[in-house]
């Protein structure tokens, strides 16, 4: 009995491991995000890597890769007898996938202790609710996105009323004050300490976590610097005015302090939560040469940061002039 379960087990994580998203999925995910029809191959080819899995691997010391080829989650070895903690996920979907990953690279996914998101869009917290049901980790967001993890988005400024956009809603167990003392947003497990700092804009509540790493024994310590959100999607509204009312209230001055927060930072590693924004293939394909050096990239993260504040000046001087 036990062999059969085992095999049921196989069989339903290969089955999740094929997962792709359907026509009617990516258009309603393309016309969510402001996309409209006719869409090149190359958005359908973007939506397919979200749900199409990824080979886990060791980034660097206790990080390791467990997303998608499109979307990023990470799991970090707090040690065997601390656990581990998982930053991010995917579409709800992929559940399985990541599981998958996760006992592929060795670990216990029911090990997890901390179950920790950048924001609370179905494309990285849709899978929360799978993975707390499997390890009652304790769950944790900033509190102006507590709403829309709990409504499964159906509270989100932006998608509330879009199906293609909810997913099972999680009640966070521990709630961050974005104007709290650092020490109050952090997240210590064993060795390993996550600090949490509003990044606001892309969700309300939007979080970016820092850390310190060493990627090898006896060697430094790196920064490491998971950022979140400077994405401004086709349809977001910075401004309220006579043609269409903002996202949601304050949504441009909250881009406006995550750019200088984010400017602020100086990670040696940086690891986004869309696998495109940094270069995941590349840097992936040149471990082999260069191991865990191939994440370190400051300069890239510079250019990240300047580009998008860049589309952002772009988009509020095209609202301010009512161009949109």
């Amino acid at each position: 009995m036990r062999l059969l379960g085992a095999i049921l087990i196989h069989v339903m994580l290969a089955g999740a491991a094929l997962a792709q998203p359907t026509p009617k999925q990516v258009e309603g995910l393309a016309q969510g995000i402001g996309l409209k029809t006719p869409y090149p191959i190359t958005v359908v080819g973007y939506f397919k890597s979200w749900f199409q899995k990824a080979n886990p691997f060791q980034i660097a010391g206790p990080i390791y890769y467990v997303g998608t080829e499109g979307l990023a989650a990470y799991l970090i070895d707090a040690g065997k007898e601390h656990g581990l903690i998982l930053l991010d996920g995917a579409m709800p979907e992929s559940a399985g996938v990541i599981e998958q990953s996760i006992r592929e690279l060795g670990f216990d996914p029911a090990r997890i202790r901390y179950l920790l998101i950048t924001h609370a869009h179905i494309d990285h917290a849709g899978t929360v609710a799978h993975f707390k049901n499997l390890s009652k980790a304790t769950v944790v967001v900033m509190r102006p996105d507590f709403d829309l993890l709990q409504s499964g988005g159906a509270r989100d400024p932006l998608y509330k009323g879009q199906a293609d956009f909810q997913f099972t809603g999680v009640t966070a167990d521990k709630i961050l004050d974005p104007t709290g003392s650092d020490d109050s947003r952090t997240i210590r497990l064993g060795d390993i300490t996550m600090r949490a700092v509003l990044g606001a804009g892309h969700s309300p509540g939007a979080t970016t976590w820092t850390t310190r790493i060493k990627p090898k024994d006896g060697g430094a310590f790196f920064d490491v610097l998971f950022p979140c959100c400077t994405t401004i999607l086709p349809n977001y509204k910075l401004l309220d005015t006579r043609l269409h009312r903002a996202t949601y209230s304050g949504i441009a001055n909250d881009f406006e302090r995550t750019f200088k927060m984010l400017q602020a930072q100086k990670p040696e590693i940086w690891l986004a939560a869309h696998t495109d924004v940094f270069g995941f293939t590349k840097k992936r394909r040149e471990m082999a040469a260069k191991g865990f050096e191939a994440w370190r990239d400051p300069a890239g993260y510079a250019e990240f940061i300047e580009g998008d504040l860049r589309k952002f000046r772009r988009q509020l001087n095209l609202e301010s002039f009512g161009q949109r």
